[in-house]
């Protein structure tokens, strides 16, 4: 986390004020999966699916790195059944752009080559992808999910009443 903005700074003072106090922080990746948020970008586009027209998108060259929610909630039960206190990232440590997201969900959906309409193109590439090595070493953890798959299956789950 580089504090070149007030949000990052304010996030690096209290993790700071946390591991001062002997406390421990997770730094958590962006977390996919049934129930999430309809304003995660990848709700967003599964919710256009239905739709005809253009795949309509605010910025599609951001990279997250985007973890499915069982593989964070493992991560999370093993840390908190360790004796480790400090700072741990959970993520996968790989990153992938909107666009890319996109492309694997059209796919899903049975739409490849669909039109993608970026609505408020960033000129600066904005990336997060965090290192895991540590939490692997430190909780013997690695993520299983596979994303193209994961994303897969929330398009199928899109159909059913269960979705959230």
């Amino acid at each position: 986390v580089y504090g070149k903005d007030i949000y990052n700074q304010g996030k690096l003072t209290c993790e700071k004020i946390v591991l001062d106090s002997g406390g421990s922080v997770v730094r958590l990746t962006n977390i996919f999966g049934a129930g999430m948020s309809k304003k995660s970008v990848i709700s967003e586009i599964i919710e256009q699916l239905p739709n005809s027209g253009p795949i309509l998108i605010r910025n599609d060259l951001s990279v997250r790195d985007y973890i499915h929610v069982s593989d964070a909630t493992e991560a999370l039960a093993l840390f908190s059944m360790s004796d480790y206190s400090g700072l741990i990232n959970v993520g996968t440590g790989v990153g992938t752009s909107v666009r890319g997201l996109i492309e694997v969900l059209v796919a899903a959906a049975g739409q490849s080559g669909r039109e993608i309409t970026v609505t408020a193109p960033h000129l600066r590439l904005s990336t997060n992808i965090v290192d895991i090595s540590k939490t692997t070493e430190i909780i013997n953890w690695y993520p299983q999910k596979d994303l193209g798959q994961e994303l897969k299956n929330l398009v199928c789950a899109k159909e059913k009443p269960s979705y959230e």
